[in-house]
């Protein structure tokens, strides 16, 4: 089962996500949506939904991420990391992120993979896939100018 991580809920995420379970109602039984509860009881039916509301409130508005939305994020990142750790979820899918409202809570990785590489141990791979593209990074979150020497230096 793949589980599925809101992102920022004020992002594109949450709107990718339910768009996505709309549009393959037969693939959506083997995916686990991991976010803020009020935004999970909107979703179309799918495998396992997976709450994982702070403390904080949360009304998102499109575009104008918050405190309480990046630790929405982290929330659903730290449950898909577990679950996938435990072998309770076979890989994990991603929403968007705002890097900087992360930072602002306390989150002390540059992105996504390197928070996943810390929690599973390993070299994580980082990839995006969209209709007839498929693409897998050979380096990720350095500086431009570093990319000719590779992800070694």
């Amino acid at each position: 089962m793949l589980i599925f991580t809101c992102g920022d809920p004020a992002g594109v995420g949450p709107e990718i996500i339910a768009g996505w379970l709309r549009d393959h109602p037969s693939e959506a039984a083997g995916v686990a949506v991991a976010g803020p509860a009020a935004w999970l009881a909107t979703l179309p039916p799918c495998g396992r939904i997976l709450p994982v509301d702070t403390d904080a409130p949360l009304i998102p508005v499109p575009g104008q991420p918050t405190e309480a939305g990046a630790r929405v994020a982290w929330a659903a990142m730290e449950r898909a990391a577990a679950g996938c750790a435990s072998g309770e979820f076979e890989a994990v899918v991603t929403g968007p992120v705002s890097k900087d409202w992360l930072s602002r809570v306390g989150y002390s990785f540059p992105g996504q993979t390197e928070f996943f590489a810390a929690r599973w141990g390993g070299e994580p791979t980082m990839a995006f896939s969209g209709g007839r593209l498929r693409v897998v990074l050979l380096t990720w979150h350095i500086p431009l100018r570093e990319v000719p020497a590779g992800p070694s230096g």
